[in-house]
């Protein structure tokens, strides 16, 4: 049987659409989750973010953390320890924003916070630290890995 070119044509298109309305459906079933749906409002505020990553780099001493497996330990600076600081941890999961968890930084008389992670799924997290001492405001950054 001989295939005429018109019908050759056709069937390259047909294919043609075909493919593209699989990868269309393919691409409209996957979830795309926005780092924060608040972007334009923490956009606005970012300069204070780097302010505060500023002033942290700029401290002798910076909040040291430290991974078991029963969770991550905080050791907030001496200076801290005296100051008693107050802010947010935020344990960030980059593939999955309903999994974030946001604690509140409540260290021990030691400087000593411990955060369980056994509830925490495994892979990469970022453990966000942002606290602020009298009118000084200081932010922290770490990726971790739980396993």
């Amino acid at each position: 049987m001989k295939i005429h070119w018109g019908m050759g044509l056709a069937a390259g298109i047909i294919l043609f659409v075909l493919l593209i309305a699989g990868m269309v459906v393919i691409a409209m079933s996957n979830r795309v989750d926005l780092v924060t749906d608040q972007y334009y409002d923490r956009g606005i505020a970012y300069q204070e973010r780097i302010n505060s990553l500023r002033r942290t780099a700029a401290r002798e001493e910076k909040p040291l953390v430290s991974i078991s497996p029963d969770g991550l330990t905080i050791e907030f600076p001496r200076r801290s320890r005296d100051a008693t600081p107050a802010g947010t941890i935020t344990m960030y999961r980059p593939a999955d924003k309903l999994l974030d968890v946001v604690l509140r930084v409540t260290p021990d008389s030691t400087g000593v916070q411990h955060i369980a992670t056994r509830s925490l799924d495994r892979g990469l997290w970022k453990l966000q630290i942002a606290w602020h001492e009298g009118d000084q405001n200081y932010y922290a950054e770490q990726p971790v890995m739980i396993y």
